[in-house]
């Protein structure tokens, strides 16, 4: 998926190359257990990610992580924290490039899908 993702961004037109903000949100239900999700959030390469971005885009000012989330039942606290235990992230924080949200999927009309019967 990453590989797809770097693919797309090369293909935008040089204007794009002035960008100063970035926003990419991952999914909190992704596969697997809780503690599976919240170890896979740890262990990604987010320092070889903002390295590249800034590399592509070379006025970017901030990169917001955002972990999409349904509100009725997830807590964004312990994805936060994961995020903040890796390594590197929290001192991009910090520093002010890197701003780290939960987002509810909501804002963006996503509802959650209805399970099947």
């Amino acid at each position: 998926m990453i590989s797809t993702m770097w693919n797309l961004l090369s293909t935008l037109p040089s204007h794009s190359y002035s960008l100063e903000e970035v926003l990419l949100i991952f999914s909190s239900a992704l596969s697997g257990t809780p503690e599976g999700r919240l170890a896979e959030l740890e262990r990604f390469a987010w320092l070889d990610l903002v390295a590249k971005l800034q590399e592509l885009f070379p006025k970017l000012k901030a990169i917001t992580v955002g972990v999409g989330y349904y509100v009725d039942n997830e807590d964004p606290v312990p994805y936060l924290a994961a995020l903040r235990r890796a390594p590197g992230l929290r001192q991009l924080e910090e520093k002010g490039t890197v701003l780290l949200h939960m987002i509810p999927w909501q804002t963006y009309g996503l509802v959650r899908p209805l399970s099947k019967c």
